[in-house]
């Protein structure tokens, strides 16, 4: 078996390339139905590509139904009217250009064909944590003038009692907000109103996934930083200042996700200036800031800023509601006209339904104390969490302590990877995150993230004793395997 030669430069990720020469040679008769493929290793020497490359192409074409993986066995060719007889009718979508760049589909299991019992992956609050009685008496309220909310569009900036009840809560002029529909819609509103054809984006290396495919699907140049346990490093990013047409840099400097590190205020001050000397946008994402354990993290980069560089980006996801899908965009000068904009052009506003809700709620006052009830349970969760791993990681795991947030950023032992985790894990039911996916391109990296916030501590801590069980039987067989004498 050959698959045609591997275009670099193409503008297909070679992971594409592999599943359309794969699934051709199939569909041709060149690969018949029952035929072994080769192992992940094995086709990766071929192509010259790295293993994980070739783990997401099978994983591709084992989801759209044109091999068949067993284990222990290998990977064969399914019978070629199993192939995709639900895909025939809509192949010719195929031939059509797609408007965005290609963007790999990875969610955070590829490997997952088990319910999920534990999930540590997703950065959800669970149920239970946040104040859904008191929303949902507000709700009713609604009932008894619902033409107030379900016959009206919102502006586009926002309804009033939601502004309102924000700039008070922030301390922020209320000229200056913008309401979205959650945070990734600010992030990619904010990248596509200042960053223009050729300029680059910096972000953090590792960072948050959900930014990264948010840039990837906008065709955006993405420089990645290394974070340390001061934040992001402002020096590396001054040096690539000079050398590349960076435009925005986003950022999440409290609790950063996925590492939970803190941007120190030196940190702070050291990127305004550079903002100011390169004439940068600074894209600040504060969706953990209230989310600390003691002692609450520096003052954000948007109250400190006094040359119009910061875009803040406040989320209630985590504090309120997922599912209402509402944060604050804080942001002066002609941005905010720009961004109101592109805001416009996208949705015209958000739902009022949803924005009345938190709107209510904050104008409660409730916020603050369910806050606070939240902090001390995250502490309860993450003490739980920390003291498993303490009692069972095997030798080589290292975790990242942290002050607030929801996550804990775990270095494998040498030769575990975190692909072969996460599969492993998955055939448990328990879901943890690749580390490799908070990064730009692939790494076959040593890292996974795990989340606290979980609301069972038992299954919870069970589910962490289990990654050290699955890490310890993974680096005992990396082990055995080098000792194996070479033939």
């Amino acid at each position: 078996m050959e698959i045609p030669a591997l275009d670099r430069d193409h503008s297909d990720s070679l992971t594409d390339q592999i599943v359309r020469g794969l699934r051709n040679q199939i569909k041709d008769g060149v690969l018949k139905p029952g035929s072994r493929l080769p192992s992940i290793r094995g086709l990766a020497r071929q192509v010259a590509v790295s293993p994980m490359t070739v783990v997401k192409a099978y994983e591709s074409l084992e989801t759209d139904g044109w091999i068949l993986r067993e284990h222990g066995r290998g990977t064969f060719v399914k019978g070629r009217e199993a192939a995709a007889p639900a895909r025939a009718d809509t192949d010719w979508q195929l031939a059509l250009v797609d408007g965005l760049p290609s963007v790999a589909d990875v969610p955070f299991n590829p490997t997952a064909n088990v319910d999920v019992k534990v999930n540590l992956a997703n950065a959800v609050i669970g149920a239970g944590m946040l104040p859904a009685e008191p929303l949902s008496e507000l709700l009713q309220t609604f009932s008894r003038d619902p033409d107030a909310v379900l016959s009206t569009y919102s502006s586009t900036a926002g309804e009033a009692i939601l502004i309102r009840a924000v700039a008070e809560m922030l301390e922020i002029d209320e000229k200056e907000l913008i309401i979205t529909s959650g945070a990734q819609q600010a992030t990619y509103i904010a990248a596509r109103s200042f960053v223009g054809p050729g300029q680059a984006i910096a972000v953090e290396a590792p960072t948050y996934m959900g930014a990264i495919e948010c840039f990837k699907t906008m065709g955006l140049h993405v420089l990645q930083i290394p974070v340390d346990e001061e934040g992001m490093r402002i020096d590396l990013l001054a040096a690539a200042c000079e050398e590349f047409p960076i435009r925005m840099v986003y950022t999440v400097p409290a609790y950063q996700n996925p590492t939970g590190a803190v941007m120190s205020t030196r940190r702070r001050t050291q990127l305004l200036e550079v903002a100011e000397t390169h004439r940068l946008v600074v894209l600040e994402d504060d969706i953990w800031g209230d989310l600390y354990f003691k002692e609450p993290p520096p003052t954000p980069l948007y109250k400190m800023d006094r040359g119009g560089h910061v875009v803040y980006v406040k989320s209630f996801s985590k504090t309120v509601s997922p599912g209402c899908r509402i944060a604050a965009v804080a942001v002066r000068g002609h941005f905010h006209k720009r961004f109101l904009a592109n805001k416009s052009a996208m949705d015209l506003g958000s739902p009022v339904l949803t924005q009345a809700l938190v709107g209510r709620f904050l104008e409660s006052g409730q916020l603050p104390r369910t806050v606070e009830q939240l902090r001390r349970r995250l502490l309860q969760l993450y003490t739980a969490c920390i003291a498993t791993l303490e009692r069972d990681a095997p030798d080589g795991l290292v975790w990242y302590p942290v002050q607030g947030g929801l996550t804990v950023w775990i270095r494998l032992p040498a030769g575990v990877r975190a692909n072969e985790t996460v599969r492993e894990l998955s055939y448990h039911g328990v879901h943890v995150l690749s580390g490799d996916l908070c990064y730009m391109n692939e790494v076959l990296g040593q890292f996974v993230r795990i989340t606290f916030c979980h609301p069972d501590t038992e299954q919870m801590t069970q589910a962490v004793s289990l990654l050290c069980a699955t890490v310890k039987r993974l680096a005992e067989r990396k082990r055995l395997a080098r000792r194996r004498p070479t033939l």
